[in-house]
């Protein structure tokens, strides 16, 4: 199992400093944020140049890109602008995931707060065709992941939304086919009710292509490492060696355990591949008691 992180936890350092950092840290498998679609140099006319940086670092690291992050949100109703250059934006995060190599793109799904359920996933069915018609001809995936949002008459309160349970990632992933794979956020879970070991088995092993890795405390999206909140680090483990899950294990780790001065995030982040290491040992474990 590879154990991932996002790369934006050294995002203060630029997309090249970004790659060395996180392998100076440990890990030989990386979650490129793309997210930043008005800065990010890979959308632009030096595009090119970076990408061969990128694959001289990782080459000379040992390691690889595992996934990637589109910009979010893909869509906003009425914003026609935005939205144009957003399916621009998304289409050429499939296109340089793929260049280099990586094996899913996660794009998020889009909540139409007025709409129905079945009205609100036919239109994301729609946003989607393309980017899956783009991701099959460049040999990679769409990775579709759980949401949550604020409630419409309290703010700063949490709720569901589009995809926040297994069963709806279950439809999507069934309606859209092959081309896509669910990224389970295994913190988005809690903060919309759901149970992270519950929906991993819910998923499935041939559903879960991807996790999203992080902690927090049911009422906040902190980011935070694990064992930092109050996730069941034990069940999801289990659950997640139920299905005998082979995937990524990637953080998305940032924000509340980001330390105070940037020359202290690869410290930081060698104490995060700890954690990870020891969660990756303790699913093989589980596995072996099953067999």
């Amino acid at each position: 199992m590879l154990l991932t992180i996002n790369s934006n936890f050294f995002r203060p350092f630029g997309i090249l400093g970004e790659i060395e950092r996180s392998i100076e840290a440990g890990f030989r498998s990386i979650d490129l944020n793309l997210c930043l679609y008005k800065e990010n140099v890979l959308y632009f006319s030096e595009k090119d140049h970076y990408v061969r940086e990128i694959k001289a670092r990782l080459a000379n690291g040992g390691a690889a890109i595992h996934q990637t992050h589109a910009p979010f949100p893909s869509y906003r109703e009425g914003e026609d602008d935005y939205n144009k250059l957003l399916k621009e934006r998304t289409l050429q995060a499939i296109e340089v995931s793929a260049e280099l190599g990586a094996k899913q793109v996660i794009v998020h799904p889009i909540w139409f707060r007025n709409d129905t359920p079945a009205v609100q996933m036919e239109k994301n069915l729609a946003l989607y065709e393309p980017y899956g018609k783009r991701a099959k001809e460049c040999g990679i995936k769409i990775a579709i992941e759980n949401m949550w949002g604020y409630m419409r008459d309290c703010s700063d309160k949490i709720c569901a939304n589009v995809c926040s349970t297994a069963e709806e990632l279950c439809a999507y992933a069934d309606a859209l086919g092959e081309q896509y794979t669910v990224c389970l956020d295994v913190g988005h879970a809690g903060l919309t009710g759901e149970i992270a070991d519950r929906m991993v088995r819910v998923l499935g092993k041939k559903r879960l292509g991807a996790l999203h890795i992080h902690d927090n405390d049911f009422y906040h999206d902190s980011h935070t490492a694990p064992f930092y909140g109050k996730m069941n680090w034990d069940a999801l483990t289990s659950a997640l060696a139920d299905i005998d899950y082979n995937e990524s294990f990637t953080f998305e780790v940032e924000g509340a355990f980001w330390p105070p001065v940037n020359e202290l995030r690869v410290p930081a982040a060698k104490y995060l591949y700890e954690i990870g290491a020891y969660l990756v040992r303790e699913i093989e474990r589980k596995k072996q008691k099953l067999l």
